[in-house]
Parts: C-alpha cells; sequence; structure tokens
C-alpha cells in the first residue's frame, strides 16, 4: 500500500506540474495576441475613417451635381424662352421675301436654325437673315443689311424703304407707324434703338455705303 501510495503522488504530481505549463502557455499567447491585436488597432481605426470619408466625400458630389444639373435645365429653359420675339415665326418674314423674288437659304445645324433672303436690286445687296437656336417655329433675331455696290450711281438711302417692310415683322404688340417714323429720324444715327413691346431694334450705321438693322428680344428686363 504504501508503495502504490508512492507511485500515485508522484503520478499526481507529474500531471498537475504538465497541467500547469499548459495553463501558463496558453495564458502567454493570449496574452502575446492580446498585445498583437493593441497595436494594430490604430491601423484599422484608421483604415475606418477614411473609408467614412470617402463615402461621405463621393455622396456630396453625387448631391451637389445632380443639384447642379436640376437648378440649370430651368434656367436653360428659361433663357430660351425670354430670348424668342413673341408671336414670330420664319414664315412670317421670309414669305414676305421670296415672293419678292429673293432667294432662300435654310441652314439648320447643330448649334441652331437659319433662314438668309438675299437680293440685288438697283446696285444694292439686301439680305434679311433669321435665326434661332432650336425651333423652326419661333425667332430669337432678325437682321436686315444693305451695302451699296454701284456706289457711283445708288446710295445708301435708298434702302430705307426695305428696313422699313423689314421693321413691319408682324411680332406681337408690334407698331410699324411708330417704327417707320423712328428709321426716318435715326437712319444715319448709328447704334440707335427703340424699344417696341418688349422688342429693341437697332440701326447700324458704320459707313456709307452699310446699314443694318437688328430686331430682338430684349432680355435685360
Amino acid at each position: 500500500m504504501f508503495l502504490y501510495f508512492t507511485i500515485f503522488n508522484v503520478d499526481s504530481t507529474h500531471f498537475s506540474v504538465v497541467r500547469y505549463n499548459t495553463e501558463k502557455q496558453s495564458e502567454r499567447w493570449r496574452i502575446m495576441k492580446y498585445k498583437e491585436l493593441m497595436k494594430k488597432w490604430w491601423y484599422w481605426v484608421i483604415v475606418g475613417v477614411l473609408t467614412i470619408a470617402v463615402v461621405i466625400g463621393m455622396s456630396a458630389n453625387d448631391e451637389a451635381e445632380s443639384s447642379s444639373v436640376t437648378n440649370s435645365e430651368p434656367e436653360a429653359t428659361q433663357t430660351e424662352v425670354t430670348a424668342v420675339i413673341p408671336g414670330l415665326a420664319p414664315t412670317d418674314v421670309y414669305l414676305n421675301f421670296t415672293n419678292k423674288n429673293f432667294s432662300l437659304d435654310k441652314q439648320f445645324g447643330e448649334y441652331g436654325k437659319s433662314w438668309i433672303c438675299k437680293s440685288v436690286i438697283d446696285g444694292i445687296e439686301y439680305e434679311v437673315s433669321m435665326f434661332s437656336s432650336s425651333s423652326i417655329n419661333s425667332l430669337e433675331t432678325v437682321t436686315a443689311n444693305a451695302l451699296v455696290s454701284d456706289v457711283i450711281n445708288h446710295n445708301v438711302s435708298e434702302a430705307k424703304d426695305f428696313f422699313k417692310y423689314v421693321s413691319s415683322v408682324p411680332f406681337t404688340g408690334n407698331e410699324p407707324n411708330r417704327v417707320s417714323t423712328w428709321i426716318d429720324q435715326n437712319f444715319n444715327n448709328d447704334k440707335a434703338s427703340i424699344e417696341v413691346n418688349g422688342v429693341i431694334m437697332t440701326i447700324h450705321a458704320p459707313s456709307k455705303i452699310v446699314r443694318m438693322l437688328e430686331i430682338a428680344k430684349n432680355t435685360s428686363n
């Protein structure tokens, strides 16, 4: 019995020592892993912060671009509408000149549409051009030009009736008689202008042989 008890005690002591060493190693391993994790926590924090910042920045940019597009579209539409000469279509102008044997050239491109009427009468070259940035049923500008090509036998004052005719185009609220009087009084007055129902007409007299009349909507109001 004594021998057996001694062996049992030795075995029990050995088992206790082994278990103690194993638990001690496990504790050391947990401590090492914890230290390694503590050394790296700042790295993951920085990564997380940068990720959140990038996501927020992309979201803000998308919202700003969306807002910019949304806000700009009505402005473009408004500009397009207010620039139109009220109640005036291309046919209201060019048919009056093709009926007088003026040629007609239509040009429809990416940046707008134009109609140009031309003729040469008694040594004077006449041209009427119309422009619309988008619609074929409205106009934004009408421009008339007269150039004296036969300066010996003719002078620019002979084109006065031509400009009166152009100024009588039937836009809403036009006053042809009033404008006709204004042309008589300002035919040689460079950059003289008159406003009729929100439409501005301007005479250009750059030389003795050239006159121009420009008709456009007043967009400054």
